[in-house]
């Protein structure tokens, strides 16, 4: 505290010993300078606001830990028990180094500590190992492009057994007896065994199975398969090839280290039997494509050869049938012969398990070839058993195709992928070109070596596993549609609006520039193909209306809650808006969704659908109320929700013409769900009317499904009606009735009132004379004359 008092003052020291120390070279006589007076007392006085700053904080401070301190003393049980805790810790401390005896053995046991716990791990990696391995042996064996997952588990096993058997070998050498061996090495090794066996040569479910030799046996398969590799998936080519620059890295590190490379028995295997695995690689590739060469030069000579042979049936047919006698059909004789010997060296051919992709599709398509010469002429005849062999082999084809587009579109579906925004805010995905360039790269191969009319099974196979895994994923979006957003489903419409397009672009990008007649080629193709195109546009717009109708059931279920599980219910009746705040919602929604979805077509088709749930979901409450209706009221309500609904779309003008209401007749049509409960309410069709339009539609006969709906939806309306409307009408005719009865009382009680009473006297039984006989009708003079007379005795009178 001192010296900090003592350096602000020194700080702060007297303004005027700092006026002389800034003019100590100025003369007495001389003038001051009044711009350095004025620099000197500006710098004075920032100093001392800097010093009344520095003093108020450091005052504070000390403020702040008087306040602390006293609050701690407030705490005296808690500071003893933790002071107590503490002293104990330590005497814990004392007593445990006392009963050492000696500090290093403290260390000692942390070690050992630590080297229990390595200890624990191990046992943990020892008991998962077989079935790690099993796991990854069957990933690898059912999907190739999973290699380097698979390669970089088992790598991290196969660095624990070289890890343990070079602790192994060094122990052997480090603990021998005088006999120059040693047995707990060799027991160690035997416990552990069937561990590092499982790591490098068998799999434990699978003996004959090479886990370790199966990985590297894939990569080889993959290098040596380049070509068709990166047109199917480059990446696994690239995965091949890390996978390698790794071994190779380990090989080298080992080396350099002057490690040896130790099989499983604790041998040493010599440096010269482990080459380099890139030198490997080539010597693999090199004499893949020796034997590649060597088969397709064999096999297209064969192909030529074959070939040769269909031009003998013309010669035949020209200049040597004719010299045949009749009984002899030397055409035929040919045929048959051919035929006979193509069959059997075929077969042979195409059960061969090495034949290639391309030598397989140029088998088939010399068979469909030789066929269809044969076929020219009339007394020959193609051979069936040719046919069904390539339709076999055909098949087989098709089927890898399948799998293929499965297997790969899966996992492009499957991958984790952020959604685009297109610049008009319409969210897509990679996806569709990713799946085009799979169909790509299939049509490609099959386009180089079939004709027109195979190349189109090959492209309906493509086009029909495309169709069938985006119906999967629609199925996926419905089954797990509370976890999925709806951005997610936006892409999903937009995606397949893309696929759609592409799927025409990829059919009329065949060409066959190879063939003799392009053109005659592509009308077989087309020929082939018939109405797929058309067929796949159906099959995908219906696929994204599907989409759009889960975009609404999401955001429906989400509202439900709050909205439509009260409409027609409690909160209903007490004219809480539970009706408006859905429509106020879905608008809100509509504005994100006319950013999202790219297609006007779609986006109108979502605002349809929302149009038709609210109806729907009306209906629905309305039949499912169990509770009597006060008929007017309701119906007030119900004709106002009406108008709500209508007003709340009749805003997207465009959008509701397009989906096909272009009028107050389609109005009326869409929303006649709800105005036919508001005239069930409003007693304007009874439950006969509804009785009459049921036994109609039931006398049709054969219902589709929208009359089987219509029926279902009259049967349980007229049950709502009995239950919910008619108690309230019968209510309402006994109220009615019982003020019917209270004014007809009303009307007694007032007619006895107006009757004069019975006097309290008999009156007299004499019978009473009859009534003077009224006077005749004067004529006008004589009514003024007496009414003259009248006047003048009058005045006599008042004269008197």
């Amino acid at each position: 505290m001192a010296t900090l008092s003592a350096r602000l003052e020194a700080q702060a020291r007297d303004p005027v010993e700092a006026i002389r120390m800034r003019l100590k070279d100025i003369s007495d006589n001389s003038l001051m300078n009044t711009q350095q007076l004025s620099e000197i007392k500006y710098d004075y006085q920032q100093k001392d606001e800097s010093t009344k700053g520095q003093l108020a904080g450091f005052v504070q401070a000390q403020i702040d830990e008087i306040e602390r301190a006293s609050k701690l003393l407030g705490y005296d049980e808690p500071i003893e028990t933790v002071t107590t805790s503490l002293k104990e810790m330590g005497a814990s401390c004392h007593r445990m180094r006392s009963e050492l005896g000696d500090e290093g053995v403290a260390s000692e046991v942390s070690i050992a500590r630590r080297n229990l716990k390595e200890l624990q791990t191990q046992m943990q990696l020892y008991e998962e190992l077989p079935r790690k391995l099993d796991e990854l042996l069957h990933t690898v064996q059912t999907n190739l492009g999973e290699l380097l997952t698979v390669f970089t588990k088992w790598y991290a096993c196969d660095e624990w057994r070289q890890k343990m058997l070079q602790q192994l070998h060094s122990s052997q050498h480090d603990n021998q007896d005088e006999m120059f061996s040693s047995k707990h090495v060799q027991k160690a090794l035997s416990a552990i065994q069937s561990r590092i066996d499982g790591i490098e040569k068998i799999s434990f479910a699978h003996p004959s199975v090479y886990l370790g030799q199966t990985i590297l046996n894939g990569a080889w398969s993959i290098v040596i398969n380049c070509i068709e590799m990166v047109q199917f998936d480059k990446k696994r080519l690239l995965d091949a090839f890390q996978l390698l620059e790794v071994l190779e890295k380990r090989r080298r590190k080992r080396i350099d280290a002057g490690k040896t490379y130790l099989t499983n028995t604790l041998s040493v295997v010599p440096e010269e039997a482990m080459p380099s695995l890139l030198l490997e690689c080539r010597d693999q590739l090199e004499a893949s494509l020796k034997a590649r060469v060597a088969d397709m030069l064999a096999f297209n000579a064969m192909l030529q050869a074959a070939s040769s042979l269909v031009l003998d049936f013309e010669s035949v047919d020209r200049d040597v049938s004719v010299c045949f006698p009749p009984q002899l059909n030397a055409l035929q004789i040919f045929a048959e012969s051919y035929n006979t010997a193509l069959e059997d060296y075929f077969t042979k051919l195409c059960s061969k398990t090495e034949l290639g992709v391309g030598q397989k599709l140029q088998l088939i398509q010399w068979i469909d070839y030789y066929n269809t010469e044969v076929g020219k002429y009339k007394q020959a005849s193609p051979s069936q058993i040719l046919e069904n062999t390539a339709n076999l082999m055909m098949k087989f084809y098709l089927e890898g195709i399948q799998d293929q587009v499965n297997t790969w579109v899966t996992n492009i579906y499957t991958r984790d992928e952020e959604t685009i925004v297109g610049p008009s805010g319409e969210l897509h995905s990679t996806r569709p070109n990713d799946i085009m360039n799979i169909l790509s790269s299939q049509v490609s191969i099959a386009q180089e070596w079939l004709g027109g009319h195979l190349l189109a099974k090959v492209v309906k196979t493509c086009i029909g596993a495309l169709m069938h895994q985006l119906s999967t994923r629609k199925d996926v979006f419905a089954t797990q549609l509370p976890s999925t957003e709806i951005e997610v489903l936006c892409s999903f419409i937009n995606d397949t609006d893309v696929l759609q397009s592409k799927c025409l672009e990829l059919i009329d990008g065949i060409e066959f520039p190879g063939a003799a007649d392009p053109a005659e080629e592509k009308d077989r193709l087309k020929l082939g193909l018939g109405d797929l195109l058309d067929t796949t546009s159906a099959d995908i717009v219906k696929l994204a209306v599907g989409a759009c109708a889960l975009v609404v059931s999401k955001i429906f279920n989400d509202l439900e809650a709050d909205t439509t599980a009260h409409w027609l219910g409690k909160k209903w009746d007490e004219d809480e808006p539970v009706v408006s705040n859905l429509l106020v919602t879905i608008d809100d929604y509509a504005d994100d969704l006319r950013k999202w979805i790219g297609s006007s077509f779609f986006y109108a088709k979502i605002l349809r659908t929302a149009l038709d749930r609210c109806v729907d979901e009306y209906g629905k409450r309305f039949v499912a109320r169990s509770t009597a209706f006060h008929c007017d009221t309701a119906a007030a309500r119900v004709e106002a929700d009406t108008k709500n609904i209508k007003a709340c779309f009749a805003k997207y003008e465009n959008e509701m013409r397009r989906s096909g209401i272009r009028s107050e007749a389609d109005w009326a049509k869409c929303l006649g769900g709800v105005t036919l409960l508001l005239d069930v309410l409003r007693k304007q069709v009874t439950l006969t009317d509804l009785q009459a339009q049921l036994q109609e539609l039931e006398q049709q006969g054969l219902l589709d499904e929208a009359s089987t709906k219509e029926v279902e939806r009259l049967k349980q309306l007229m049950a709502c009606v009995k239950r919910a409307v008619m108690p309230a009408l019968e209510a309402k005719k006994k109220a009615d009735k019982k003020a019917e009865k209270k004014v007809e009382k009303a009307e007694k009680k007032t007619d006895k009132k107006d009757k004069p009473k019975k006097t309290f006297f008999k009156k007299d039984k004499v019978p009473a004379a009859a009534p003077p006989a009224s006077p005749a009708p004067r004529s006008d003079e004589c009514a003024t004359n007496d009414f003259e007379v009248k006047t003048a005795s009058l005045e006599a009178f008042l004269g008197q």
